[in-house]
């Protein structure tokens, strides 16, 4: 974490701070008061947020052993031989078998016991309809 962030986290905590005591004792001070005082700890939210966007999935191939397990379909390195370099799989928790099925009938039919992989990445957003990226 660098400075920069450590001080905008201390200043995030601060204005908390500030909104939680003056919930506590509203009675005792003026509306306007309060309301400076969210006022800032909005202006510290907004600002960390524009300095943090949003991180998108990473887009580079990791160890199978961090790939979900929960019927997302991602690509994986197919280590079966006579098969394709990498295919579209996901991972089948069957009540008899769990393990990598292929993403086409085509492919699971030829190879019922599914891909070997050993590293996966996951598949791109397909852009909309006129959508360039």
């Amino acid at each position: 974490m660098t400075t920069d962030t450590r001080e905008l986290v201390q200043e995030l905590r601060n204005a908390l701070n500030r909104a939680h005591f003056d919930m506590q004792l509203i009675t005792l001070f003026e509306f306007d008061e309060v309301e400076a005082h969210a006022k800032g700890l909005i202006d510290a939210t907004d600002k960390w947020l524009s300095e943090n966007p949003k991180q998108e999935a990473p887009m580079w191939w990791q160890p199978i052993e961090t790939a979900p397990k929960d019927g997302t379909i991602v690509l994986v390195n197919d280590t079966t031989e006579s098969c394709t370099p990498w295919v579209a799989a996901s991972y089948l928790n069957g009540d008899e078998w769990d393990g990598w099925v292929y993403d086409d009938a085509i492919s699971q039919d030829a190879n019922p016991l599914g891909p070997q992989p050993t590293h996966w990445i996951q598949l791109p957003e397909i852009p909309q309809s006129g959508e360039q990226k």
